[in-house]
């Protein structure tokens, strides 16, 4: 989760970064340089999520239905 967490603070540093370079009225390419930056962390941000998730239900599914029953069945046994 660290990777994830470093992700969103990098996130964060770049939006307040372009948000310094519109009020400043920076070079257009150095703002959508900057925008692009920031889409390429909201993707990664967005696959971190999702294979949290995946491993997530892939943990509950073999709780309940193999730990789970197998304790049950150690416990009356």
């Amino acid at each position: 989760m660290q990777a994830g967490e470093a992700l969103r603070t990098e996130h964060q540093k770049k939006s307040m970064l372009l948000r310094s370079q519109e009020v400043k009225g920076e070079d257009p390419n150095v703002i959508e340089r900057t925008r692009a930056v920031i889409k390429r962390l909201h993707s990664e941000i967005l696959v971190s999520y999702q294979g949290v998730e995946s491993i997530t239900a892939a943990v509950k599914k073999a709780r309940d239905e193999e730990l789970y029953p197998q304790l049950m069945e150690l416990s009356e046994g």
